[in-house]
């Protein structure tokens, strides 16, 4: 897929729209909106189709007896479809709710409000109305707040920009306990790929243990669009991070492409969806595969879905364990950190569906 240039934050005419309220219930959206995959696809009348997605049931893992049996289920779904459906992961219902809750009430505020968070250009934290100071054509129909929890925490620093001294302690609090809960399940994750690779269950989590994770936290907000069948929530693209937790509000619009179709990934209230990124990917020498998929818009409801984006250190080097490379499975990519990873990402490489091919080139143009 054609990337779409990166650009820099601007002003007048030639400057990308911000996502205003006003457009949403506008009868046509601004052309910078527009996907010419939408408009090919025939998004508009599109017969949506439903994907049954893999459960790993965490509490059967721990159990010795069928822990095997989870991790089979894991590691086929990952090899496979890219996707799987996370169940009994200990996280409290009541702090989900909670962080459904305080997403909806930030997003619910005045536009110039939620813009003293901005995201600054080339970074990867703060508010963000369609990515309009990054990306000029193609915008996504959507708001984002990216908030980096560990090593050093910018929670409570974008928040009270927003909410003020008063009122961002809760908030703070509770995406914080949510992110935390988040890692605690990311590595139990990673125990469990690891043994459906035959792998020590210890050699994937060691990646992700260390003090400078530098795991996201992002809020994704999708308001009603008018005319949904030529734009993108978010694009087709496979997502650069390690692993992606993910929980859906009750409105469906998350799509997976399985076999050269695409099927839409039910909401689930007590269930995370997991999905393998590119650095997983290149970890596991491809054992598992990212898997593209895209978020469509519709004229009725607005969408809320929190995407925990799992990843290794900054400098962490990404290189397969050595029982996961011989003769007949060579090294498919380069070794990277992360950091670099997320810089291609961020200043060089829009995200789309050849994220790893296109970062693998550019690393080898490097030595």
């Amino acid at each position: 897929m054609q990337s779409a240039p990166l650009s820099t934050p601007g002003c007048g005419a030639n400057a990308a729209p911000m996502l205003e309220p006003s457009l949403f219930s506008a009868s046509k959206i601004p052309a910078a909106f527009i996907w010419s995959e939408a408009i090919q696809e025939n998004l508009e009348n599109h017969q949506e189709k439903f994907i049954h997605v893999p459960t790993v049931d965490i509490a059967l893992f721990r159990a010795p007896s069928t822990s095997q049996k989870v991790a089979q289920i894991a590691a086929q779904a990952s090899a496979d479809i890219g996707f799987f459906h996370v169940v009994n992961h200990g996280i409290d219902q009541k702090l989900i709710e909670k962080v459904h809750v305080h997403s909806r009430k930030f997003f619910e505020l005045d536009l110039s409000n939620k813009q003293k968070a901005s995201r600054l250009p080339n970074e990867s934290f703060g508010y963000s109305s369609s990515f309009a100071g990054r990306f000029s054509s193609r915008l996504p129909w959507k708001e984002t707040l990216s908030l980096q929890p560990s090593p050093v925490s910018n929670i409570p620093l974008l928040l009270r920009k927003v909410l003020g001294d008063k009122h961002m302690e809760s908030s703070s609090k509770i995406f914080t306990e949510y992110s935390r809960e988040m890692v605690r399940v990311g590595l139990e994750i990673m125990e469990v790929l690891a043994m459906g690779l035959g792998l020590d269950r210890a050699s994937l989590r060691t990646y992700f243990e260390r003090p400078d994770n530098s795991s996201i936290l992002r809020l994704n907000y999708y308001p009603p669009c008018q005319q949904p069948g030529l734009t993108f929530g978010t694009g087709p693209h496979t997502d650069p991070t390690a692993l992606t937790l993910l929980h859906q509000d009750n409105v469906s619009g998350l799509q997976v492409l399985h076999k050269g179709i695409w099927s839409t990934v039910s909401p689930c209230r007590h269930a995370l969806v997991a999905n393998i990124g590119d650095t997983l990917m290149a970890l596991t020498n491809k054992r598992y595969k990212s898997c593209i998929h895209r978020a469509l818009v519709n004229r009725m409801q607005p969408r809320l879905s929190m995407a925990f984006f799992f990843n290794p250190g900054f400098d962490t080097i990404v290189s397969p364990p050595e029982q996961l490379v011989n003769d007949a499975n060579p090294r498919a990519f380069l070794d990277f950190t992360w950091a670099k990873f997320l810089y291609f990402t961020q200043s060089v490489h829009r995200s789309g569906v050849n994220n790893l091919d296109s970062f693998n080139s550019w690393l080898a143009g490097q030595t």
